[in-house]
């Protein structure tokens, strides 16, 4: 199963599927895609209903912003995840929305969700832009924004799986040469 996710997960990637529903779909069945450590996930969490469920008594943010996914890993390390299309390239704006994201719940729902919050921001690659690139490295130095690119999460999934990718070929490939003689 898994390493038929993977296959599945390589031809999204090559077919620059949308974020949402392809990828956003994909994710939401298999997020130890995103990350292995992945407890709790919440799906498509909007500011409004963090708001309405935390602090009913703040207004809603003028722009309600789609925080595509919300997850908890086992160290209570609270993150955001935030798509792009595979074959995006990531530059300042997107650097900024991620890290109004992690403002965002650092100062509503700090208490909540513990101390460490960050945002994944996957996407094809970094814009090679110097300040874009300075801006990046800021954020990932301080733990609040990670760039994350769908070649790097395929590699990543591809090496945690090592071990049964080769005993598949292996049996794959055994298969074949019996039925060729």
């Amino acid at each position: 199963m898994r390493i038929e996710t993977i296959e599945q997960f390589e031809i999204h990637i090559e077919n620059n599927a949308r974020e949402v529903p392809e990828m956003h779909q994909f994710f939401k069945t298999f997020p130890w895609i995103l990350d292995p450590r992945i407890m709790n996930f919440q799906d498509e969490v909007t500011f409004s209903k963090l708001l309405r469920k935390n602090f009913s008594e703040i207004e809603e943010e003028e722009s309600n912003r789609r925080i595509d996914f919300l997850c908890q890993n086992f160290a209570d390390s609270f993150f955001i995840i935030e798509l792009k299309r595979p074959q995006s390239v990531v530059g300042e704006k997107e650097l900024h929305q991620a890290i109004n994201y992690v403002s965002f719940i650092e100062d509503r729902l700090s208490n909540e969700f513990g101390k460490n919050i960050h945002c994944y921001l996957v996407c094809g690659k970094l814009s090679t832009d110097r300040k874009v690139r300075m801006i990046a490295d800021s954020y990932r130095s301080s733990g609040t924004v990670y760039v994350k690119t769908y070649t790097d999460l395929l590699e990543n999934a591809k090496q945690y799986h090592i071990e049964f990718i080769k005993k598949f070929d292996e049996i794959a490939q055994s298969l074949k040469n019996n039925e060729e003689e």
